[in-house]
């Protein structure tokens, strides 16, 4: 709240444990605070946890639920489409819910919690996506290398900025861990990403 946003996006992974801790997590995101809106999907764990009460707190507490659901978001003259898809380990991905009134002169950010959906994604009206899902590896080699990143691809979307063809993406270390309640060399974050 104290970047003063515009736009929250909210990557997924919010529980990993025990689904009493939906309520108190969501109780706290509801406090976030952006101008035109706070945008969300669910991530593999919240669709292993509790995801029909995890949507119900993102709906009390104002939240834009994008899975396989998109809006427009308008500010003075300019406008932008934010969509998302659903996980790609447990759920299914309806892109179409997001693209079908796009044309080549409008602005698209796709939000999806697993970045391995960007080796199926290839509508070029999509501009910009953030994912997470990887922690950036979480124990890296100096920030060098990851010795395990749970994506079928390896270390080329494990973290970071990425740009293929006119479409840029990021993936995000997100703010947690997994597993091992360790980080080396990848540090937790929140990204601040100005458009111009």
């Amino acid at each position: 709240n104290a970047l003063n946003p515009d736009i929250v996006l909210l990557g997924g992974d919010y529980v990993l444990g025990h689904p009493k801790y939906v309520e108190p997590v969501m109780k706290e995101l509801g406090h976030l605070i952006a101008r035109l809106g706070v945008f969300s999907v669910l991530g593999n764990s919240d669709l292993w946890q509790d995801p029909i009460r995890t949507k119900m707190f993102m709906n009390d507490y104002g939240f834009h639920v994008c899975e396989n659901n998109s809006f427009w978001v308008r500010s003075s003259d300019d406008s932008i489409k934010i969509g998302g898809v659903g996980d790609f380990m447990a759920s299914t991905q309806k892109l179409d819910n997001t693209v079908f009134d796009l044309n080549p002169d409008h602005f698209c950010i796709l939000l999806f919690h697993h970045p391995d959906f960007l080796g199926v994604l290839h509508d070029e009206r999509i501009d910009l996506t953030f994912s997470g899902h990887t922690h950036g590896g979480q124990i890296t080699f100096f920030g060098l290398f990851a010795f395990y990143v749970p994506s079928k691809y390896g270390q080329k979307y494990s973290y970071g900025l990425i740009k293929e063809g006119e479409r840029i993406s990021f993936i995000s270390s997100g703010v947690g861990t997994v597993f091992l309640p360790l980080r080396f060399f990848c540090r937790p974050e929140i990204v601040e990403v100005t458009l111009k």
